[in-house]
């Protein structure tokens, strides 16, 4: 039922955006929360292209896994709980999405030399 390739990128859409709306104004800045929010929303259409069968999803919701890490890693190294989440999540997604743009890219090379 809920078995798909977009279903990584959604669920780290979902889990991202609620943590930028549902922060508390006094943990985080408006500006890190808009971030949040905005990148939720990244994942879940990289998510709905995917789903359509467009491969710049991949390459979006890897983007976006990379920037949501780069974004979260000050607060993880002081072990506050979101932020730990977030670049688990972050880091989650980048890998898987990474995984599937190589072997893309791997796939058209190989394709590439055999024609």
């Amino acid at each position: 039922m809920f078995s798909g390739p977009g279903n990584v990128p959604y669920g780290a859409g979902g889990l991202v955006f609620a943590a930028g709306v549902l922060t508390n104004a006094t943990q985080s800045s408006r500006s890190a929360r808009m971030a949040r929010s905005l990148i939720g929303i990244g994942f879940i259409y990289s998510g709905y292209l995917i789903e359509q069968g467009n491969t710049t999803g991949h390459y979006a919701a890897s983007g976006l896994g990379a920037l949501l890490v780069a974004s979260t890693i000050r607060g993880a190294i002081s072990m506050a709980p979101i932020p730990i989440i977030l670049a688990c999540a972050g880091t989650t997604v980048a890998i898987h999405q990474g995984q599937l743009v190589y072997r893309e890219f791997n796939a058209l090379k190989v394709a590439q030399k055999t024609d």
